[in-house]
């Protein structure tokens, strides 16, 4: 039902179902920006939404935003369990984080991300006014927010614009296999590796 991508590792597919509409992955640290999407022919239903939650050791679960069939993939940036804050708290290949995605009803959602962005915007007027003698770029939660979303879809687009040379027609249905889906993944991350930039570089 839903993939989730660590950047620079293999998708993952292991999804725990813990109720009809709650639902688990497993992650290994270190981490810093991770991909989750809607699986192909995966609709969710009619009036809901998932939202994404992750879990840091010792701390409650915390929202990290949500897809939906409008909107079937997003990418998260995760803080504090990048390689250089787990390896001075010496906890580098020990840790396992959970990943939870919660299918709830749209309304809901949008309350809980509309909570979020406002904290998030409290969080960042706070460290402006404690920066106050500081070249402080006003506005750059905005636009990193805006950067984030347009990789997003440069990813979806990649992946999209590689599938359609597979698309077969099944029963009525156009399909692709998940081996196309495997091998688009591979030369993505390989391509990434050698050119992080070329995503963004090939929008303009």
């Amino acid at each position: 039902m839903f993939g989730c991508i660590c950047a620079g590792r293999p998708v993952q597919t292991n999804l725990t179902t813990i109720s009809p509409t709650q639902f688990a992955f497993t992650l290994t640290p270190p981490l810093n920006h991770l991909v989750v999407f809607l699986l192909p022919d995966t609709v969710l239903p009619a009036g809901t939404a998932a939202t994404v939650y992750i879990q840091l050791p010792g701390k409650p679960f915390q929202l990290l935003g949500a897809i939906a069939n409008e909107k079937p993939s997003a990418i998260f940036r995760v803080k504090g369990l990048d390689e250089a804050t787990l390896a001075a708290a010496g906890v580098i290949g020990t840790l396992q984080v959970p990943l939870g995605i919660s299918v709830e009803p749209v309304e809901n959602v949008q309350q809980q991300l509309a909570t979020l962005q406002n904290g998030t915007q409290q969080q960042q007027q706070q460290q402006q006014e404690g920066m106050s003698t500081a070249l402080v770029r006003v506005g750059g939660g905005g636009e990193q927010r805006v950067e984030t979303e347009r990789l997003a879809k440069r990813i979806i687009e990649n992946c999209y614009n590689f599938l359609t040379g597979f698309v077969q027609n099944v029963g009525g249905e156009e399909v692709v296999a998940m081996k196309h889906f495997m091998e688009w993944w591979r030369k993505f991350e390989r391509r990434v590796g050698q050119d992080d930039g070329f995503l963004l570089r090939d929008a303009e």
